[in-house]
């Protein structure tokens, strides 16, 4: 498959795994998060699969709370964080402030 197909792919799957997201967690859309905390939820629902990011109750119920410190700090106290390391790391630092990380 050229690098271009596998680009295409890979842009089909990521939409898909947003389409689900945004299907599984209402409030999670893109207008209330902005783009860059919407990116982690897709990020991690494609590595883990929806259902792997729907486990974590806590992390989830914190953001829709609008606390988003202590949203990361849970994703961070998760075996998730422990086994995947720094993007784990990096991915909480985007999600604790919205910002997308290089």
């Amino acid at each position: 498959m050229a690098e271009d197909e596998c680009e295409a792919v890979l842009k089909l799957k990521l939409t898909k795994v947003g389409l689900a997201v945004a299907k599984a967690l209402p409030w999670a859309d893109d207008n209330r998060l902005g783009p860059a905390r919407f990116e982690v939820l897709v990020d991690m629902a494609y590595n883990m699969g929806i259902h792997g990011l729907l486990g974590f109750h806590r992390m989830l119920a914190m953001a829709e709370a609008g606390n988003f410190e202590g949203s990361a700090a849970a994703g961070l106290e998760s075996k998730w964080a422990t086994e995947t390391g720094q993007r784990a790391k990096d991915l909480m630092e985007q999600w604790r402030t919205g910002v997308a990380i290089a």
